[in-house]
């Protein structure tokens, strides 16, 4: 969770708090709605919103690729079963049928979890993390939790970027020309990753001890809320309440 290099200034400068307030509620009437139209719409104005941010291509797929092969297989399981059969086929001998009830209870479902994927895209490429956990402090979620999270943010950062230069080393010597010496090298991949993450668990660990660390994130106690900006976040609330009371689509 880390702000993306030339987005817009006036969204990334927003309290984190107003922030997280707008999310709550928006993902309350994203997955509460039982239409079609009021996710679909908050989903093109969260991919809007991330080409307005500039936000590189990679890095939008990146983010969005797990939920997409989460959202994908619950599709296929919600298809294989419902009321009217709507197209059969049988690989290798296997029998396989979907069914139209399941097909649609699946793509609602689906579509609810790709725009609440997309709004915290958009909170995320447009929050700096520290500051993102900051303002979880300020709404008094248990410290434990927010460093733990913080932790979590931090390793997978630094160790994608070291199994990326690992891979990358391999590759070069022709470790992955054969099945044989890829799974030899993914091997050899994961055991130096689990050895990295000990030495810096231990290195992390002392460096915070010396530094007087005590998970205390002072950042925005005592700030004052805006009232720009949480007229503007009830305003943009209200109006996706009343595109969410609309007729069912």
């Amino acid at each position: 969770m880390h702000t993306i290099g030339g987005a817009k200034e006036n969204l990334i400068d927003i309290d984190v708090r107003v922030k997280i307030l707008f999310l709550a509620g928006m993902l309350a009437l994203v997955l509460s709605h039982d239409g079609v139209t009021f996710p679909l719409v908050v989903a093109a104005l969260c991919v809007g919103t991330c080409l307005w941010l500039k936000v590189p291509a990679r890095v939008f797929m990146l983010r969005i690729l797990e939920p997409l092969v989460l959202v994908t297989g619950l599709v296929i399981l919600k298809g294989l079963s419902g009321g009217e059969p709507l197209i059969s086929f049988a690989p290798f001998g296997l029998e396989f049928t979907f069914y139209k009830d399941g097909l649609q209870a699946g793509g609602m479902i689906a579509l609810r979890l790709a725009a609440a994927v997309g709004l915290v895209t958009v909170i995320s490429v447009s929050t700096p993390f520290v500051e993102f956990f900051s303002g979880l402090g300020w709404f008094r979620v248990p410290r434990t939790f927010i460093e733990v999270m913080m932790f979590a943010v931090r390793y997978v950062m630094m160790f994608f970027e070291e199994a990326q230069v690992i891979y990358k080393s391999q590759k070069n010597r022709l470790g992955y020309s054969s099945m044989r010496r890829s799974f030899n090298s993914f091997g050899i991949l994961s055991g130096s990753l689990v050895i990295r993450a000990f030495d810096h668990s231990a290195h992390m660990t002392t460096s915070l001890r010396q530094r007087g660390y005590d998970g205390h994130l002072p950042e925005l106690e005592g700030k004052p809320f805006k009232a720009k900006e949480v007229a503007g976040a009830i305003v943009l609330i209200s109006v996706m309440v009343v595109l969410w009371q609309l007729p069912l689509v």
